[in-house]
């Protein structure tokens, strides 16, 4: 790719910070490097990374007569085109809207109506649930593979693509939905620029040029997508791994890799395949998405070293709110760090009034990166954006230090006989039971306290479910009596959804299946 391709592909406005920039940057730096790889051996150089981004916002614009602010849906499984397919869209003006591929024929529909898509981009495995789906049969459906490449070859010249602007949705990402209908959390060029350049960057040292990232998690999900692109944006090599494999993920790290951020159930999963190799390029493992235990931090650091593994606090919302280093993951057991530079948060309490340190509350986030919304529904972004702060529906605290503490969401709130209590809290405590796999805590109605407290659990492999009393006496020096399950309930393993969240209803609908608790004390 010659120099004025190049220069005529990035005839950006320079205050601008759109997400093809820093792509761009990269490109003019080092148009014959290697952006993005798949296992399977195809690669992208960072000249054919924004030839291809180029392409695809001709296509949509002028091939496909696609209108700046238009929504396209784009329904794939993690591979090398996601992101160019994103960066081309979302450069020539156009919001993308990421949708699980495993989503249901009604869930997909939902959204590709409620998001109002002009057009559908789709692997084959998702083609005939796409077509069952779409709102309107005239709504144009293009496959990616041959017949992708096929209109880019067509889609060429030299106008540029208009450009959007760095306030203007980049992604439209719809949240799990586990307390209703799902939400579409619009996130702006500027909000994900700023959170790579403040939050991630300085968080984990590892955000350079220079960097190999593998990128695991699914990239229709917010976070998936962030450390996706958040390399490209650097300048740095990306290696898609496809479907989660421990594995294939250990080999990955042994040969070169220096970031990686995981789900707690990842490493759960690579704990369990024996020794590892040595990981000679690491510089960061993050997990985040959902709490991960002391004991499954403790078991990581002992297998990688004291000065590798992160954890991290975020939303699709808030983007990344808070991480914890390597130096004080063990020092600070069960806190998910400190807010990241350019971020402010503060917990409150029913009336909105700061909590005191050690209080329990409704987490409240402020950054220059929050969502700017959520697809029509004034009156949830006027509820979850408050005066400039974001309202997270998660309960946390934070201690003297300045440090957060996860107690789960506000809506999992278990009120046993007049006392709260926080199911996070309790899942740590479990947690460190040699025997235990997993563990979600929830509440169930019951006649006397109002709710009891119960645990599901999956155990490790060649250890058997603890009696019920032993876990009420292995719990008693760390937990208050009213805090301890009534009940233990062993599953193969816990349902969880895409980005390693438990799905509590889930387990309610097979709990309540049960003919008997596996272990259940005497009710009141």
């Amino acid at each position: 790719m010659n120099a004025a391709r190049l220069e005529s592909n990035g005839n950006l406005p320079t205050p601008e910070l759109l997400l093809g920039y820093g792509i761009r940057c990269a490109a003019r730096r080092s148009p014959s490097k290697v952006a993005i790889v798949e296992r399977n051996g195809k690669t992208r150089t960072y000249a054919q990374l924004v030839e291809r981004m180029h392409r695809i916002g001709l296509l949509a614009r002028h091939g496909l007569g696609l209108a700046l602010g238009d929504r396209v849906a784009l329904v794939a499984s993690n591979r090398i085109e996601y992101a160019e397919i994103t960066a081309g869209l979302a450069d020539a003006g156009l919001a993308v809207v990421t949708v699980n591929p495993a989503a249901s024929e009604r869930e997909m529909a939902y959204v590709l109506a409620h998001a109002g898509v002009r057009l559908v981009v789709c692997d084959g495995n998702s083609r005939s649930r796409v077509q069952a789906s779409l709102p309107e049969p005239s709504t144009p459906v293009l496959g990616i593979g041959a017949e992708l490449d096929a209109a880019l070859e067509k889609a060429r010249g030299s106008d540029p693509v208009p450009a959007a602007s760095a306030s203007q949705p980049f992604c439209i990402s719809y949240t799990s939905g586990t307390t209703g209908r799902p939400k579409g959390v619009l996130l702006s060029h500027l909000s994900r620029t700023l959170m790579f350049m403040f939050a991630l960057a300085p968080s984990y040292g590892a955000h350079t040029p220079y960097m190999r990232a593998l990128a695991v998690s699914p990239f229709f999900n917010g976070g998936g997508l962030a450390h996706l692109l958040a390399p490209l944006y650097f300048g740095g090599e990306v290696h898609v791994s496809g479907r989660f494999d421990p594995e294939t993920v250990i080999d990955s790290l042994a040969g070169g890799v220096s970031f990686v951020s995981l789900v707690p159930t990842h490493l759960t999963a690579m704990l369990e395949t024996g020794s590892w190799p040595e990981f000679p390029a690491l510089r960061a493992l993050v997990t985040n998405s959902s709490p991960a235990s002391q004991r499954l931090k403790e078991r990581v650091v002992e297998r990688v070293g004291p000065d590798r593994l992160y954890d991290s606090y975020g939303s699709t919302e808030c983007g990344m709110v808070a991480g914890l280093s390597p130096a004080h993951i063990l020092r600070k057991p069960a806190s998910v760090g400190r807010p990241v530079p350019g971020a402010m948060v503060r917990i409150l309490d029913e009336a909105g009034r700061e909590c005191q340190p050690g209080t329990v509350g409704e987490l409240a986030c402020r950054s220059p990166w929050l969502f700017s919304g959520y697809v029509d529904d004034a009156e949830g972004t006027a509820a979850a954006l408050r005066d400039g702060w974001c309202l997270t529906g998660d309960l946390g605290r934070i201690d003297d230090d300045g440090y957060l503490f996860i107690a789960g969401r506000r809506k999992q709130v278990i009120i046993t006989g007049g006392q709260n209590v926080f199911p996070t809290e309790v899942e740590n405590a479990i947690a460190e039971h040699p025997a235990i796999r997993e563990v979600a805590v929830l509440g169930v109605p019951h006649n006397y306290w109002g709710e009891a407290v119960i645990a599901a659990v999956s155990v490790h492999a060649g250890k058997s479910l603890p009696a019920l009393d032993e876990m009420k006496a292995f719990l008693r020096n760390r937990l208050s009596g009213y805090k301890i399950p009534k009940q233990l309930h062993e599953l193969p393993r816990l349902p969880r959804n895409a980005t390693g969240k438990v799905q509590r209803s889930e387990i309610q609908v097979v709990l309540g299946a049960a003919t008997k608790p596996v272990a259940a004390e005497r009710q009141s």
